[in-house]
């Protein structure tokens, strides 16, 4: 798992760890779940981009991770897709507000 030179770079969501992981058991974690969809962890780089905490089972609290992959050359989109990998972009969304009223107030939806 060496630093590629040039990189190509994917986000992997959903790598579940335990809650005593360190970021180097996860990344392990997201090579072997490469390794289970059919892509070679060999050539690949890992480092951990976000860590939250699943705790709505008690008995299963776990870390739920998203990792950065980096590639020496692009991943074909159908290992992309067959992953769960989705490009990875540096560029923030540009927010655009509108100038006419709503037909109605927003509605905000949540559990928590």
């Amino acid at each position: 798992m060496s630093k590629p030179d040039v990189a190509f770079r994917y986000l992997l969501g959903g790598v579940k760890a335990p809650v005593d992981a360190n970021n180097e058991e996860i990344c392990h974690l997201a090579a072997v779940q490469m390794k289970r969809r059919g892509i070679s962890p060999r050539s690949l780089h890992f480092r951990l981009y976000k860590r939250s905490i699943d705790a709505r089972k008690r008995e299963d609290i776990c870390f739920v991770c998203t990792v950065l992959v980096e590639a020496p050359a692009p991943i074909p989109a159908a290992l992309q897709t067959r992953a769960g990998l989705r490009e990875f972009s540096e560029t923030a969304p540009e927010i655009v507000r509108g100038n006419e009223t709503l037909p109605a107030p927003p509605l905000v939806v949540g559990m928590g």
